[in-house]
């Protein structure tokens, strides 16, 4: 419905929500994914996150 892919949404939502301000919440909601990707804060997130390293090379 978004435009997003599901599985690689909830891999990175389980990435990202440990450690995710409570009062932003909202910005990991599918309506606003692919926004809150365009910035440098979650990508830095995603890219230090070793186990999604690792899954992602397994894919590949």
């Amino acid at each position: 419905m978004h435009g997003i892919e599901p599985w690689a949404y909830l891999r990175d939502l389980f990435h990202l929500l440990p450690d995710w301000p409570q009062n932003r919440a909202l910005q990991l909601a599918p309506a606003y994914w692919k926004q809150t990707l365009e910035h440098s804060e979650a990508q830095r997130r995603l890219d230090n996150n070793s186990l999604r390293r690792a899954l992602l090379a397994f894919v590949r």
